[in-house]
């Protein structure tokens, strides 16, 4: 018996089921994130954020990322105060909605969320607080109290539009914040 024709045969069989919801994804630009481990999306998602800040704030602004601390991703230094940023990212899960995951209470001022869809993009930046009152625990059911998500749908711009919404509607949102 050939195992890995079956392997394949069993997989084939399986593949709509797990796969369910790729192929918005077939003609995007941002495709080949899909390819990518966990991981490794958490820190494309900082390094995008990063550079998007660069080119967005406003002049005697410097971000630093990496910034050598797990406690926020992005330090915004600007003329008379610092903006510890963490960002979470996301992509468009087949349920409609991004679900930024293991938020944490720790020492940052901003959240930056950002979602891509096949098409689309979407930012939110919410102070610290406010993120977490949004958040539901990720872990341990109600009781789970160290990590949170936020899920967040594109559909609903309206319940979260005071902190932004559609990239463009998010980056107004944080260029507020450099004033």
């Amino acid at each position: 018996m050939d195992y890995f024709s079956t392997l394949i045969e069993v997989a084939d069989s399986l593949k709509a089921k797990y796969s369910k919801g790729l192929e918005k994804w077939e003609n995007s630009p941002f495709r080949w994130l899909h390819s990518l481990p966990s991981r490794t999306l958490g820190k494309l998602g900082e390094h995008l954020a990063c550079e998007l800040l660069r080119k967005i704030a406003p002049t005697g602004w410097e971000i630093k990322w990496p910034c050598g601390t797990s406690d926020y991703d992005i330090l915004a230094r600007g003329p008379n105060r610092n903006i510890r940023i963490e960002v979470k990212f996301s992509t468009l899960w087949h349920t409609g909605v991004y679900k930024f995951q293991q938020l944490r209470n720790q020492p940052y001022d901003l959240l930056l969320c950002l979602g891509l869809s096949p098409q689309e993009a979407h930012l939110w930046i919410f102070p610290k607080s406010e993120a977490l009152r949004y958040a539901t625990p990720q872990h341990g059911g109600k009781e789970g109290k160290d990590t949170y998500w936020l899920s967040l749908s594109p559909r609903e711009l309206q319940k979260y539009k005071d902190y932004g919404g559609k990239l463009e509607d998010g980056i107004e949102k944080i260029v507020q914040h450099f004033r």
